[in-house]
């Protein structure tokens, strides 16, 4: 409705709250979590089905006509009303509500008096009573299903993984589908980055935005918050774990 109207309001908590956090992670990874990139995702699908064998400069001069329309800070957000900054934009939770939904799942059962689980709704949260040992978890190798890369204890904690290799835009498998908002294109920067945080929502919304930002800028984002992993494989399939 958001995205159809522009605005939208007699909406769940669930959906004030949700955006709040958004707002919140845009600012923490100063502005790389950001999700009026929707409207990139629209305007490459769009232009690469129209024109199949686009050149990336082609590619580059679309994409460039609507870098306004990626402002989340006009947007407003009030708990009674969300109205879009600008005409023709739109907004993606996909960065950030499974995470949302795996927290609330969570929630749910903890309420029924459930406290020992492993919870997957897109992304994973632990339950874990005192007297019960970690959850093992892996992560996934993204050029080969079957491999692990590493393997964790997760506790009362969620986890993410982001892969710019897991779904792509483009038939050649060039464009990912994580879009960096400063240069308006499908970075590749890294194969792999996982974060393990307090909540599943966090972790799903770092993991997005790590995936666009340098290790330096990871590392200094790392210092605003606390009992945060994260474990990155970059494009040279080089390991690194920042905390």
């Amino acid at each position: 409705r958001l995205n159809r109207d522009g605005e939208v309001s007699g909406f769940a908590n669930d959906f004030y709250y949700l955006m709040t956090l958004a707002d919140e992670h845009f600012k923490l990874t100063q502005g790389a979590f950001n999700p009026t990139v929707q409207v990139l995702w629209d305007s490459y699908r769009d232009f690469i089905m129209a024109h199949p064998a686009a050149t990336p400069e082609m590619l580059m001069a679309e994409v460039e006509r609507v870098r306004d329309l990626l402002d989340w800070e006009g947007i407003e957000l009030t708990p009674e009303r969300v109205r879009l900054a600008k005409p023709g934009q739109a907004i993606t939770l996909n960065g950030i509500a499974q995470g949302f939904i795996t927290d609330r799942i969570t929630d749910l059962l903890k309420r029924q008096g459930i406290d020992h689980a492993l919870v997957n709704m897109g992304e994973i949260r632990g339950l874990v009573p005192s007297d019960k040992q970690a959850w093992t978890v892996g992560i996934s190798d993204p050029e080969s299903g079957q491999a692990l890369l590493q393997q964790l204890s997760l506790a009362n904690q969620g986890m993410a993984t982001s892969s710019s290799i897991g779904s792509y835009l483009s038939y050649d498998k060039n464009i990912g589908h994580i879009f960096n908002p400063s240069t308006l294109q499908s970075d590749h920067r890294y194969l792999s980055v996982t974060v393990v945080a307090n909540t599943a929502a966090q972790a799903d919304a770092l993991a997005t935005a790590f995936s666009t930002m340098p290790l330096a800028l990871i590392q200094e984002t790392l210092q605003k918050v606390t009992d945060v992993a994260v474990y990155v494989l970059d494009s040279d399939r080089q390991w690194y774990e920042l905390s």
